[in-house]
């Protein structure tokens, strides 16, 4: 698609061509998204299918935390110091890595291997730590306070379409011709967008104009909205949305992924439709109400996902998960144009990062703890809707995030 394909979807008026890596940016991201669907998207399922524990599930996640934490400053270092194409090669590059990792290692020793576990773990959270702390800052130097409901709608659905058609190619490969064909796939994918970001450099030079975070920053950290709190929830339901989930729709769909992938995409319509209508609206209607309604529809979701019946025709069963879609995705639509709002009018960066540190630290204690626990009290299906209980009555702390009265 051409920079003026790009420029409709994405409402770039004339005046942003003096920002023009505001388009490169979003073919960056489509790349990814394309990629991510390939597998990552794939990996918890895929972990499962091959035998793996919930309880090793969760210990690879709170591994991926730990990694992220520790790479956090590897990425200020070289956000500092490398170009944005350089930076945003490197991701696509470590993404190749993770999917080495799974290629590298038999399948039957997945359930046995704690090397691979804890291998696969950093290696996830390094890839994750640079992809989205990438995204997230230059996202942040698209948008303003009174845009940002529309520039992160807009951001959804583009980042949609290339993620769903990443999933359906990548759950059709997975089922009928198997792994080493998705990363096959995906390396040439890889090959063929560093050579068009050496051969079209994105530009974005605010990557480097803050000093790093410190500890006793972190530390020190307070503030009015309550963000700390927030930040610390935010951790454990970013995982059990991108991963418990998706495990739970795998069952759901007989363990079978070109299922799995159909179900995602058809879900995903909604998903886009909801973003679509709501995205130029959101701005002017964001307020504490219309806040505190998004927190309580997605704690609603989560006691839908506890409940949800296996054996609901298939038009029941739609039904039921597009409720579970619309709650959540609203929510994350309010949630992240609050998120965006606060960090433009506090420390901008700066409020990026100390989010992520403390958002994957919560990860690695929160999972460490799940992991044990699923040890002790069973490693089935079952034990996932007895977490969606306990999510359901923690989401709504996300009500916290308002101005102190």
């Amino acid at each position: 698609m051409g920079d003026s394909g790009y420029r409709h979807i994405l409402n770039v008026t004339d005046s942003d061509e003096t920002q023009g890596y505001h388009l490169r940016f979003y073919q960056f991201l489509g790349g990814h998204s394309l990629l991510i669907g390939l597998f990552p998207f794939f990996l918890p399922v895929y972990l499962w299918n091959a035998g793996v524990s919930l309880s090793h599930i969760c210990l690879f996640i709170a591994l991926t935390g730990l990694a992220f934490c520790l790479s956090l400053r590897s990425w200020e270092y070289c956000a500092a110091k490398w170009s944005v194409s350089h930076l945003m090669i490197l991701t696509y590059w470590l993404e190749l890595l993770l999917l080495v990792t799974v290629l590298l290692t038999d399948t039957s020793a997945y359930a046995t291997n704690l090397w691979f576990i804890l291998i696969l773990g950093f290696t996830n959270g390094i890839y994750n730590s640079f992809f989205w702390t990438t995204q997230r800052a230059l996202f942040l130097d698209l948008i303003s306070t009174r845009t940002s409901g529309r520039q992160y709608g807009n951001f959804q659905i583009f980042v949609g379409v290339f993620l769903k058609g990443g999933i359906f190619l990548g759950g059709i490969l997975l089922e009928h011709m198997g792994f080493p064909w998705v990363f096959i796939t995906t390396t040439c994918l890889v090959v063929a967008i560093t050579a068009y970001l050496l051969r079209k450099p994105m530009q974005c030079l605010s990557l480097d104009t803050q000093k790093p975070v410190s500890l006793a920053t972190l530390k020190s950290f307070r503030d009015q909205y309550r963000s700390r709190t927030v930040f610390i929830c935010d951790g454990l339901f970013l995982f059990l949305e991108s991963h418990f989930w998706t495990i739970s729709l795998f069952l759901l769909t007989n363990q079978d992924f070109a299922r799995l992938s159909i179900i995602v995409i058809g879900l995903a319509v909604m998903f886009a439709v909801l973003f679509f209508i709501a995205k130029n609206t959101i701005d002017r209607l964001m307020g504490k109400r219309l806040f505190a309604i998004a927190v309580g529809l997605y704690a609603l979701s989560w006691i839908l996902r506890a409940i949800i019946d296996p054996s609901l025709s298939i038009q029941w069963l739609f039904v039921w998960l597009s409720l579970i879609t619309f709650f959540s995705s609203f929510f994350r639509l309010s949630f992240n144009k609050r998120f965006y709002d606060l960090a433009l009018e506090t420390t901008n960066r700066e409020y990026l990062l100390i989010k992520s540190y403390y958002t994957q630290c919560s990860v690695v204690l929160i999972f460490s703890v799940l992991a044990l626990l699923a040890a002790l009290i069973g490693d089935d299906g079952r034990t996932l809707s007895v977490v969606y209980t306990g999510a359901a009555v923690l989401a709504l702390a996300y009500g916290r995030y308002q101005h102190k009265a």
